[in-house]
């Protein structure tokens, strides 16, 4: 789980299940954080500048890149894209998106 995952779904959670959705997720493990220079590293390694990716999808892309064993499942398409092209995209035997 990444800080700013969980950060959107505190955003975005009804009051009403909000303090259990959010125990829940605390379970799980957290993703390692890349830092300004391990983004700006990664950016220019990637060549991800000028392409229309902004500072989230870039921060998840590289902290999935961090942990090892990690892989980035997501629903948003050009995400999706761009981590099947950086070998970070979890991929299922039936393509869900």
């Amino acid at each position: 789980m990444h800080d700013f995952v969980l950060l959107e779904i505190a955003c975005g959670t009804p009051p009403a299940s909000r303090a259990r959705i959010l125990a829940t997720l605390s379970l799980l493990r957290m993703a390692p954080q890349a830092s300004t220079r391990e983004l700006l590293d990664f950016i220019s390694r990637q060549k991800l500048h000028n392409r229309g990716y902004g500072m989230v999808d870039i921060s998840l892309l590289a902290s999935t890149r961090l942990a090892s064993d990690a892989r980035l499942w997501t629903l948003d398409k050009p995400l999706h894209a761009l981590a099947r092209q950086t070998g970070l995209a979890w991929e299922h035997e039936q393509n869900l998106i």
